[in-house]
């Protein structure tokens, strides 16, 4: 009887093990993201672009959908592991050193960066090391991570919270943050697609504007969600609700260019199609990357304001700059990251004062959150061509 039994189970793990490998083997579907491209696609899972176009009988390798479905070859079953970066891509990465209980700030790091990778309120990150404009961290800063822990979520909700608007149905149980978690990281990140609604319990001192920062949504947007009216008062353990991305775009007028980046793969086409180019796009705040006339990359941008313009014309990136301080009329900005300049005193560059990207904001430089400069800059060499377009 107990041989029997044993002989069940191998043929069992048996069968499971070639269930598992048949599975492998079958073939994969994608779901193709707002601002996915084929050559993105076709990278990340290490397959040819030509074998993904002709796998799906695409025509017009620029004409792509969100919520697409893509057919992958079997072998692309897995995304490849990352390959190791050059020795150059290397050290001008940023990259997060911890030692011990402090954290070593690296170029390219903000306080709200680092807060949500230890997943800590920012307000008491910048209690614990007596920091008190988040705006001003440098790299080589020593920050204390050990007792930077939130404080427990209040018991008793004050009778002052806000409900959702009436027309929201209530957020479902399995994406509402546990009273344990309040005070984690913001739950909701729109970065992207696919965000589920959460919650976000009310600090002292929090203020919408902060909070819109923290979550990297539109503050006015947070108060509708929240029917928040001015003079727009937030009490302390006042629930929150996070609109999902969904949510989030249903809140933003149809001409809103984060809802048009988001909602539609648009791009203008390259300007040269032949080696790699840049195109900057101001009505639709857009920037582009071309490679032999294939879209690599897009991404929202804030370029200049109507009184300091961002130039029209075609050029070329003449001055690569890792880091800076840049000033004019009426500012300095210390450690100014991933800096290309294409025409006299304009640049495309990294931004960490604010997450405004999709309206104009700049005395004319093209900015870009610290990512997508960094991607832009690593993609450009001197000499890129560079047009500027509405």
């Amino acid at each position: 009887m107990r041989k029997r039994c044993q002989i069940l189970i191998t043929v069992l793990v048996l069968f499971l093990a070639v269930g598992a490998q048949a599975q492998q083997l079958s073939g994969v579907v994608h779901i193709v993201s707002p601002g996915e491209t084929l050559a993105k696609i076709a990278q990340r899972y290490g397959v040819a672009l030509s074998e993904l176009v002709a796998l799906n009988g695409i025509s017009n390798i620029n004409l792509l959908y969100s919520w697409q479905e893509l057919q992958l070859p079997a072998s692309s079953a897995v995304p490849p592991a990352a390959a190791a970066p050059s020795p150059a891509a290397a050290a001008s990465a940023p990259v997060s050193t911890v030692s011990g209980k402090t954290h070593i700030v690296r170029r390219g790091e903000t306080l709200f960066s680092i807060a949500r990778n230890y997943g800590i309120p920012v307000d008491i990150l910048m209690q614990v090391n007596g920091i008190e404009d988040p705006r001003f961290i440098h790299s080589g800063n020593v920050l204390r991570i050990s007792s930077a822990q939130p404080e427990p979520a209040p018991v008793a909700q004050p009778a002052a919270a806000e409900a959702p608007p009436a027309a929201e149905a209530a957020p479902p149980a399995a994406v509402q943050a546990p009273a344990a978690q309040a005070h984690a990281a913001p739950p909701s990140q729109h970065t992207g697609a696919g965000h589920a609604r959460g919650q976000y319990i009310v600090r002292r001192g929090d203020s919408l504007t902060e909070l819109g920062v923290q979550l990297n949504i539109d503050w006015t947007v947070l108060a509708k969600f929240n029917q928040i009216s001015a003079p727009y008062v937030l009490h302390p353990g006042q629930v929150l609700q996070v609109p999902s991305f969904q949510e989030l775009l249903s809140y933003l007028p149809d001409d809103s260019n984060f809802k048009l980046f988001y909602t539609t793969n648009h791009h203008p086409g390259p300007r040269v199609g032949v080696g790699r180019e840049i195109v900057i796009e101001l009505n639709r705040q857009s920037i582009y990357a071309y490679e032999n006339g294939v879209l690599m990359k897009r991404a929202l941008m804030s370029s200049g304001k109507k009184v300091t313009p961002t130039v029209l014309g075609d050029y070329e990136i003449y001055l690569k700059l890792r880091s800076q301080t840049m000033s004019g009329p009426g500012y300095s900005l210390d450690n100014v990251e991933w800096a290309m300049y294409f025409v006299g005193d304009y640049a495309i560059h990294g931004t960490w004062w604010h997450n405004n990207f999709g309206t104009p904001m700049s005395h004319g430089c093209v900015n870009l959150t610290n990512a997508d400069a960094q991607w832009f800059w690593n993609f450009a060499a001197k000499g890129t061509p560079v047009q500027v377009r509405y």
